[in-house]
C-alpha cells in the first residue's frame, strides 16, 4: 500500500554535486507526501551528506549492475508513491510543477506516462517528444547524412519538428530525462528493461505502455530545464563511433531491434 503521493528518483554516477543542486531546486523537503530516492551507482563515493541535508531523501547504494537503467529500477522497487517521477540529475524542476503534472495525469484515466516540456537554460525548447523510428534514423543522426535533404526529413519526422507541441497531446514516446509514471502503470507494464543498459529504455518503455493499452502524453504547460549533454555524440563523426558512450548506445540499439523484431509499432 502506497503511503506517499509522489516519489522522485535520481540516479547518481559520481555526480553528487548535480544531485544536490537538483534536489535543492526541487524544494520539496517540507512536503510529507513526497519522498526523494537517490540511487548511488558509485557507492565508493558516499552520499551521506545528502541524507543529513534533506529529511525526505533516502540513498540506495547500487552494488550490482552499475548502469543507468538498473539504477532507476532499483529506485522504482523502493518507491512508496502513487506517482513516480524519474529524472536525470541534470534536470531542474520544482516539486510544485511535478504536482501539476500529477493533477494533469489525474484527468486522464488511461495515461501511463507524461513528460513536461524540456528547455535549454535560455528557455529554448529541446526535443522531448518523438515518433518511433527505423534503423535509418541513428545512421542519419550520427553521420554527414544528417545534412542531406532525406536525412533532415527523417530527423524532423522523428523529432516531430513540424508538429504543434505547444499543447498537451499524445505521442509515440518521450524522453526519460523527466518522466512521470503512475504506480498503476508499473504494476501493469513492469519496470524498465535492464537489458537496455543506458539508452533506449525510455522508447522501449513507452512502446510497452502503448501495448498495454495506456497512453503516452506530453504536457508543455509544465516545463523543466535540462542541462543536456549528449556524450555519445561528442567529437566528429569519424571519432565519435569509437567512444565508449557511442558503443554502449549502438549496443542498446541492437538489443532493442532484436527485442522487437517482427512486431508492429503501436499506432496512436
Amino acid at each position: 500500500m502506497t503511503s506517499k503521493k509522489l516519489s522522485i528518483i535520481l540516479v547518481s554516477h559520481n555526480s553528487s554535486r548535480l544531485v544536490d543542486h537538483a534536489v535543492a531546486y526541487l524544494d520539496c523537503n517540507s512536503n510529507e507526501n513526497v519522498e526523494v530516492i537517490v540511487v548511488n551507482n558509485s557507492p565508493k563515493y558516499p552520499l551521506n551528506e545528502l541524507t543529513s541535508k534533506y529529511s525526505n531523501l533516502n540513498v540506495i547504494n547500487n552494488t550490482g549492475d552499475p548502469f543507468y537503467t538498473a539504477g532507476n529500477n532499483l529506485g522504482l522497487a523502493s518507491t512508496q508513491g502513487e506517482y513516480i517521477f524519474v529524472m536525470n540529475p541534470d534536470v531542474r524542476i520544482k516539486c510544485e510543477d511535478i504536482l501539476k503534472l500529477i493533477q494533469f495525469a489525474e484527468t486522464k484515466p488511461n495515461l501511463g506516462v507524461v513528460t513536461p516540456r524540456l528547455t535549454n537554460v535560455d528557455g529554448s525548447s529541446q526535443t522531448f517528444a518523438y515518433r518511433f523510428y527505423s534503423w535509418r534514423y541513428p545512421i542519419y543522426r550520427r553521420t554527414p547524412l544528417s545534412n542531406t535533404s532525406f536525412g533532415k526529413a527523417e530527423i524532423d519526422l522523428v523529432h516531430m519538428t513540424n508538429d504543434d507541441l505547444s499543447i498537451p497531446k499524445q505521442v509515440d514516446w518521450i524522453l526519460g530525462a523527466a518522466m512521470l509514471i503512475k504506480k498503476s502503470t508499473i504494476e501493469k507494464v513492469g519496470i524498465l528493461d535492464p537489458n537496455l543498459r543506458h539508452y533506449l529504455s525510455d522508447m522501449d518503455y513507452c512502446r510497452r505502455v502503448h501495448n498495454a493499452g495506456l497512453e503516452v502524453w506530453i504536457n508543455p504547460e509544465v516545463s523543466a530545464v535540462h542541462y543536456y549533454g549528449r556524450s555519445s555524440a561528442q567529437g566528429n563523426w569519424l571519432t565519435a563511433p569509437f567512444k565508449p558512450a557511442t558503443i554502449l548506445h549502438y549496443t542498446d540499439w541492437i538489443r532493442y531491434i532484436h527485442k522487437w523484431k517482427g512486431t508492429k509499432l503501436p499506432q496512436l
